[in-house]
């Protein structure tokens, strides 16, 4: 079971560095040459309701879907062309922890209904216990839920991550709207958080959702800033191989500008082939380029010891960072995951606790573990 569930966030996480989209769909806002706004969705008030469209990040310039997002007591004209979806959202199933939590921090926990994939909720997650307790229904594996318990569920809205060309036609035909969240295919960590005003607004909680999104782009940027003022610039590397093959996210991704903006270097973010794409390497390719690196960034399922670490990856010796600069999060135990899309401003304190030693003052890691204590 947990080497299914490792090849599954893997392959996530590939998909996350493999899928990005060569060009802007809504252009978004820039900090020097990086795009931080979202790219991916756009909101605007109309007359009666309020017209969320989210772009095709596959394919540059088009349009996924369009929702028009009414007032449940209000008998707003609708264009055909919109899905409708009633607001405040009353009933949603989530496919993820992460909407989960989002629709927790604004006060709405309670309007989640049904949950996909709740083993992958970590531990202590309150969604988790809802579904233990019966509070909450769970409709299966998001890549092939139970159509029938959804329906059955008679929700407002399902919110789930698409793949490219993927969706759940079974549903859609049954009139449940799904809203097809694409903030994971979004470049930088700001750019995603800011996804966060898309649940505000299904939630009918704007303001407190623009409040929030304001307060995590001003801690990260003050802990990015301080980051790169610091005089240490680690080397940094992540994962390990799957299967004999190292998925290592491209140069302009979501992992590679986190890495960045706290301070790291990352070998691999000047490549051309990165750019727009995650690499499959060999661990001969990664020993090459990346051997000499500080630090060693894992994510697993379960606690971590450095014996346990070389029989999975006898080579792992050949790494500079082992044991000392290798730092792993046991993502069951910890919601990283969780808190990744909507506060990349804590995984960062992480990153910058990790790559600079003279900025731990007053500090502790609320995700990652050193592998030698």
């Amino acid at each position: 079971m947990k080497r299914t569930a490792y090849s599954l966030i893997l392959a996530m996480l590939a998909l996350c560095g493999a899928c990005r989209p060569s060009g802007t769909a809504t252009g978004g806002e820039t900090d020097g040459d990086s795009i931080v706004g979202a790219r991916f969705f756009a909101l605007a008030d109309r007359s009666g309701y309020t017209e969320l469209t989210v772009f095709d990040p596959w394919h540059p310039g088009a349009v996924l879907a369009r929702y028009a997002l009414a007032d449940s007591g209000a008998a707003a004209s609708v264009p055909d062309s919109l899905t409708r979806i009633s607001v405040p959202v009353r009933r949603a199933v989530v496919f993820s922890p992460i909407y989960a939590s989002a629709l927790d921090e604004l006060g709405q926990l309670s309007s989640i209904v049904g949950v996909a994939d709740v083993a992958f909720f970590p531990e202590g997650d309150p969604v988790k216990a809802m579904a233990a307790a019966g509070r909450v229904a769970d409709v299966g594996a998001s890549m092939s839920p139970s159509t029938e318990k959804i329906i059955d569920l008679h929700p407002d809205v399902l919110l789930m991550s698409p793949l490219e060309n993927k969706g759940v036609p079974a549903v859609e035909r049954s009139g449940v709207p799904v809203l097809y969240m694409t903030d994971y295919m979004e470049r930088h960590p700001l750019a995603r958080a800011e996804w966060i005003r898309v649940i505000g607004a299904l939630a009918g909680r704007r303001e407190k959702a623009d409040s929030i999104y304001q307060a995590v782009k001003d801690e990260y940027t003050r802990l990015s800033r301080e980051a790169l003022a610091a005089p240490s610039r680690p080397t940094v590397i992540t994962e390990r191989p799957y299967q004999g093959v190292w998925y290592m996210a491209g140069g302009n991704t979501y992992r590679a500008h986190l890495i960045a903006d706290a301070g790291g270097v990352y070998p691999w973010a000047g490549e051309p082939s990165t750019l727009s794409g995650s690499l499959q390497l060999s661990e001969e390719a990664v020993i090459a380029r990346g051997g000499g690196a500080d630090c060693w960034l894992l994510n697993e399922l379960s606690p971590l010891s450095p014996d346990a670490l070389t029989e999975a990856l006898p080579h792992a010796r050949a790494f500079k960072a082992f044991p000392s600069g290798v730092y792993y999060c046991n993502t069951l135990a910890t919601p990283l995951f969780r808190d990744i899309a909507f506060h990349p401003e804590r995984v960062l304190a992480d990153m910058t606790y990790i790559f600079h030693p003279e900025l731990r003052a007053g500090r502790s890691l609320s995700y990652y573990t050193p592998l030698v204590k």
